[in-house]
């Protein structure tokens, strides 16, 4: 059963829902846009009012699962950190939940 929520944060639970709902759109009309100016080719592109501009970049990232094969999980363990990490989820309810 889930926690029931201070008095006060009823209703930002419900804006921050509210307002998560009214961005799922925006975000991937925001996603289709970027993927097609990406299909342009070109790096620099002009509009009315904006520019935009589209660059690469090389991440490198370490394979976690390589450096444990290879050096063990208790090298893997001793030479890693815990953070914590705080996420914030919002779904809408159902007549289930």
């Amino acid at each position: 059963m889930p926690e029931t929520a201070p008095i006060g944060a009823v209703a930002e639970v419900d804006e921050l829902g509210v307002l998560m709902a009214q961005l799922a759109p925006l975000q991937k009309r925001e996603k289709e846009l970027k993927e097609k100016l990406k299909a342009y080719g070109r790096r620099v592109l002009e509009g009315a009012l904006f520019r935009c501009t589209v660059t690469e970049s090389i991440e490198e990232r370490l394979d976690g699962k390589a450096i444990k094969t290879e050096m063990g999980q208790a090298w893997y363990s001793a030479h890693s950190k815990a953070v914590v990490k705080e996420t914030v989820r919002c779904a809408a309810k159902t007549a289930a939940s």
